[in-house]
């Protein structure tokens, strides 16, 4: 099975309409080194994640967690946002609760 890492390169490289092999000449690495961290063979050290993170044009958090990555970086932005909101309300729920 993939890794969150690998699955998030390839949709993220995916979603710009990029091939492995213009990423590569971009971040001057070889294809397979590429495919072997989009397949999860190989885990990049935090210099080569940086290095995808600046041409994805996204966080490195966002590659190391679970994103989906056909939304805008807004629309992801406010997609976490609902998330901490509801998980708030989950807290304050809890505490209203134990109150009564």
């Amino acid at each position: 099975m993939k890794n969150i890492i690998g699955m998030n390169l390839q949709e993220a490289r995916k979603y710009l309409d990029l091939t492995v092999e213009q990423v590569a000449a971009v971040i001057h690495m070889e294809t397979d080194e590429i495919n072997a961290y989009e397949s999860g063979e190989k885990c990049p050290d935090s210099r080569i994640l940086i290095k995808f993170s600046k041409l994805y044009g996204v966080s490195c958090l966002e590659l190391l967690t679970e994103h989906d990555f056909s939304l805008s970086k807004d629309e992801r932005a406010v997609a976490e946002l609902l998330k901490m909101v509801n998980e708030n309300k989950k807290h304050l729920w809890f505490y209203i609760k134990n109150i009564i």
